[in-house]
């Protein structure tokens, strides 16, 4: 397929540096989605074919003119996203709906507090528990809180600010059902402390490190669950079956514009080494798209 989008991930930046090596493959190009025209397709092909504009998640090679990668990885874009948004949805959508759908398994009314709120899988989560009707409280940096509240969380604070834990207290006596962290580390005692009855805490990332203090008697008496979550190095099949079962469910959502990946910026091919540097900044709020060929314009 002709790749006419995609967008950057913490996972690419790492593996520029070094730190964050790629699958076994031919070649060593980073980039995990895309978006694009299919131009050819193999003679057993049947969910798509050449002219269909789609969107797809890869564990590499995104950064490049043309790709060529099983057909059941790709979803069919819908008319109402810009290429540029097309190319900022799979991975963010997959993995926020991949750990509050699949495996935390969330339900209507909910209190659901999402880490990290502004990063392009936290803005999309958001969206998402609203879409199942919860209620959303967030973190992130005060230059970004507005950003999150436009999408729908009642409630903002810094986890860098000391009293976090205690606002999250006052703001949500019950506690939450549901924690997504993609930060770690230094907020593990933090998401014990503020877990519900049963609660279900996701860890996405190691922003903030790869060991936090456990609180093992919170856990059991509670009766928290902890789950952690990759997707780059997940077998093909997994993948397959979570890109077939969020284009069957939640689909519908983005082309009806309930459901958006939020884009921060977009630059041209040639200027991925600058937004590459805006990405390690920590500047964003959502994704950060690069238009592969510059008939990547709105659509």
């Amino acid at each position: 397929m002709q790749i006419q989008a995609t967008a950057l991930n913490r996972a690419d930046l790492l593996q520029t540096l070094g730190k964050y090596p790629g699958p076994p493959m031919q070649h060593e190009i980073p980039g995990l989605e895309l978006a694009g025209v299919v131009t050819e397709c193999g003679t057993e092909t049947s969910l798509v074919r050449p002219g269909d504009r789609v969107c797809g998640l890869v564990a590499g090679g995104a950064f490049a003119e043309r790709i060529a990668l099983p057909e059941r990885l790709l979803m069919k874009a819908p008319e109402e996203l810009s290429i540029e948004e097309a190319g900022a949805l799979p991975e963010t959508a997959l993995t926020a709906y991949d750990a509050l759908v699949r495996l935390a398994k969330i339900e209507p009314g909910e209190r659901v507090l999402v880490h990290a709120g502004a990063s392009g899988v936290g803005t999309f989560a958001i969206q998402i528990a609203r879409e199942y009707r919860c209620q959303v409280t967030a973190t992130c940096s005060p230059a970004k809180r507005s950003a999150v509240l436009k999408l729908g969380a009642d409630v903002s604070v810094d986890t860098r600010d000391d009293g976090w834990i205690d606002a999250l207290e006052e703001h949500r006596p019950g506690g939450f059902d549901v924690i997504l962290d993609v930060l770690g580390g230094s907020t593990l005692p933090g998401d014990l402390r503020l877990a519900a009855t049963r609660a279900r805490i996701v860890f996405l990332g190691l922003l903030a490190g790869q060991a936090g203090e456990l609180d093992l008697a919170r856990l059991m008496t509670r009766r928290i669950r902890l789950i952690g979550s990759v997707l780059r190095s997940r077998p093909l099949e997994e993948k397959i079956d979570l890109v077939r079962h969020f284009e069957r469910t939640m689909m519908p959502s983005v082309a009806a514009g309930r459901l958006r990946p939020v884009i921060d910026s977009s630059w041209r091919f040639e200027d991925l080494p600058r937004a590459l540097e805006k990405l390690a900044r920590n500047e964003t709020t959502g994704k950060v798209v690069v238009r592969v060929q510059e008939s990547a314009g709105p659509h």
